[in-house]
């Protein structure tokens, strides 16, 4: 990996001790995508979450006729894939270059360490966090442009609906 791949890395999850930055330098690898290159797909399960370098990544979720809807754009730098691997759980899009695009590719043990001590275990909240303020930065902005888009009784009819079914099981 590069200085400034690592200088990414570092900007995007903040200073860590010395043990936590070279587990992580040595566990990412870099990856040029080519346009139309699937970076991953719906329904598999996880092995990496994404940090975008550069380039532009399309997030679509497969249609019942089997062609695709677009639900978002991702542009650098940005993380992208984190949602599954917080979860543990299949993809809930297929993710596709859309020019030549640069990612990081982080691996889930690192999210998901077998041994809960020492740098692993730091390394592994760290990357935690940095998913969940993502998560609520994508959810904050989703919430912003709903409200733009429907009316205040609309609006408070949905989230009393939604926020009824909500569990953490």
């Amino acid at each position: 990996m590069n200085d400034t791949a690592k200088q990414t890395l570092l900007a995007f999850f903040g200073e860590l001790p010395a043990p936590d930055e070279q587990l992580l330098f040595e566990s990412v690898h870099r990856r040029l995508y080519q346009p139309g290159h699937a970076i991953a797909r719906e329904g598999r399960k996880p092995n990496h979450m994404f940090l975008l370098l550069s380039g532009r990544v399309r997030l679509s979720k497969e249609r019942p006729d089997g062609g695709q809807e677009m639900v978002a754009y991702i542009r650098p730098i940005a993380m992208f894939g984190h949602v599954s691997a917080f979860e543990m759980s299949t993809r809930l899009t297929t993710a596709a270059a859309m020019e030549p695009s640069e990612c990081l590719l982080i691996p889930l043990r690192l999210f998901h360490p077998q041994i809960h001590a020492g740098s692993a275990m730091r390394l592994a909240l760290r990357l935690r966090e940095t998913a969940l303020l993502a998560m609520n930065k994508q959810l904050r902005t989703m919430n912003t442009r709903l409200l733009s888009m429907a009316s205040p009784g609309e609006m408070v009819d949905a989230m009393a609906n939604d926020l009824g079914s909500w569990s953490l099981g």
